[in-house]
C-alpha cells in the first residue's frame, strides 16, 4: 500500500461520487463478468442516467471497457490504475467514512490535504526568500 496521498489523488481525478465508487467496486468484484447497463441499473437500484453517466466517466478514466455487445467490465488500462483501485477498495473497506468525506470534500480541500503529504523540500524553521522573489 503506497498510502493515502495516492488514493486521494485518484479520488480527486476519477471518483466523482459515492455512486461512482460503488459502481466501480461492483464491476471490480467480478472483472470477468460483462454487465449490461440495464443489469447495473437493477443491481445498483439506480437510474439509467446515473449509470450511463458514471460508466462514461469510468471509461474515460481507463477503468472500464465496453464490449461489442454493449456491456461493460472492469479492466484498468494500466497496472497502476489496478493498484490504485485495490488500494481505494481496501481503504473504503477499512475506513468508509473517511473515503466518503474525501469524495464529498471540495476539490481545493482535497488538494490541500494531498499536498500536505508531499515533501516541500524546505527544512523546518527555514523560510524561503522574502521580498517578492518571483
Amino acid at each position: 500500500m503506497t498510502g493515502d496521498p495516492d488514493v486521494l489523488s485518484f479520488i480527486r481525478e476519477h471518483i466523482r461520487s459515492v455512486w461512482a465508487l460503488e459502481l466501480l467496486l461492483k464491476l471490480k468484484a467480478d472483472p470477468e463478468r460483462c454487465w449490461a447497463a440495464n443489469e447495473l441499473v437493477e443491481a445498483m437500484r439506480a437510474s439509467h442516467a446515473l449509470i450511463d453517466d458514471n460508466l462514461a466517466a469510468l471509461m474515460a478514466a481507463g477503468l472500464v471497457i465496453p464490449d461489442d455487445r454493449g456491456c461493460f467490465r472492469y479492466r484498468p488500462a494500466a497496472p497502476v490504475l489496478a493498484r490504485l483501485c485495490d488500494e481505494l477498495e481496501e481503504t473504503y473497506r477499512v475506513r468508509p467514512v473517511t473515503v466518503i468525506r474525501w469524495i464529498s470534500a471540495p476539490t481545493e480541500r482535497l488538494r490541500s490535504l494531498a499536498d500536505a503529504f508531499k515533501f516541500s523540500g524546505k527544512l523546518p524553521g527555514k523560510s524561503g526568500p522574502k521580498g517578492g522573489d518571483k
